[in-house]
């Protein structure tokens, strides 16, 4: 659980003391029901939920929503119900009160082998991805600042039958040793952040990562990234809304921070909709859907796609 745990201020070494971490420069850090808390009060955050991570009331009430049991399968946490259309896309707010299984999607990945091959999500909330690696073997640690999603996200794991970590910390001041991962992946978060923080995060990634890293960002020439940067002339924008970035920036920044870079298509006409998922949506969605799966094997229409997932190979990577 801790032996590849850092400082994420100045990466030393951490020791550990009864429920709490420090290192030598006297940065100290809690540990709460088993998961460590690495959020840092003195710089300003990405999303509310990392404030309340550094509420000692917030974390008390956040424990309550693991009373230790493992549920059977099909029992949909209610958390999870709650926020299905923030964390996976606008298409599950009108199923989220009906859904009987978890919307667990298929992870564009190679099954990691015998070896168990690291991953990091980042960006995890209640683990739907993370589950997804952890299918195909990776070994998963998952990070996110959301210590109440992280909660649920275990229980969600012992649900599963799998095995994985969970560490509340910020995307842009990761706790690893350097090398600590074969592969990094975030899906519907790095999209959210400032190109300032962007940048913060890619070197962290770069720094923690010797393989590849493949991240899932919005396409500004999209039709549906188009339609809502309209609607935005007209609203008001909270701290996590949606940056959208052209491929050519995606290409050029992801490039200078990790390695070389490539883009693939996820998908059209909106962010988060998995093919997975197509029985549960509604009936004009799996129409949208199943159209987005047809486009999504013409990589020529990759500069018009509404989400991107940007391959990039660190350059400490193996041959």
């Amino acid at each position: 659980m801790f032996d590849d745990l850092v400082c994420p201020r100045d990466h030393l070494p951490l020791a550990r003391s009864d429920n709490s971490l420090s290192c030598a420069a006297g940065h100290s850090y809690p540990i709460h029901g088993g998961i460590p808390v690495f959020i840092l009060d003195d710089v300003d955050q990405t999303h509310g939920e990392a404030a309340r991570a550094l509420k000692l009331k917030e974390i008390e009430y956040e424990l309550t929503r693991d009373d230790g049991m493992t549920p059977p399968l099909n029992e949909v946490d209610p958390l999870v119900r709650e926020i299905l259309g923030g964390t996976c896309g606008n298409m599950y707010k009108a199923v989220r009160f009906e859904i009987d299984h978890y919307p667990i999607p298929n992870l564009r990945l190679p099954p990691a082998g015998s070896g168990g091959a690291r991953l990091l999500d980042v960006g995890c909330n209640w683990g739907r991805w993370s589950v997804a690696a952890a299918q195909k073997g990776y070994s998963v640690t998952g990070v996110d600042p959301s210590f109440g999603a992280l909660v649920v996200a275990r229980r969600i794991f012992r649900q599963f039958g799998l095995q994985g970590r969970f560490i509340c910390a910020d995307a842009r001041h990761l706790p690893f040793k350097d090398d600590s991962f074969d592969v990094v992946f975030s899906y519907s978060v790095l999209q959210h952040f400032s190109k300032h923080d962007v940048r913060a995060a890619l070197k962290q990634i770069a720094r923690v990562m010797n393989g590849h890293s493949h991240i899932q960002m919005a396409n500004k020439f999209g039709v549906g990234s188009i339609y809502h940067r309209l609607r935005r002339l007209f609203s008001q924008l909270d701290i996590f809304h949606v940056r959208y970035w052209s491929p050519g920036e995606m290409v050029a920044v992801f490039g200078e921070e990790i390695g070389d870079t490539r883009l693939d298509i996820d998908g059209f006409f909106g962010l988060g909709m998995q093919a997975s998922d197509i029985a549960s949506f509604r009936p004009h969605h799996r129409m949208i859907l199943r159209l987005s799966e047809r486009l999504r094997h013409f990589r020529g229409l990759t500069p018009l796609a509404d989400s991107l997932y940007v391959h990039s190979r660190s350059a400490k990577a193996s041959p």
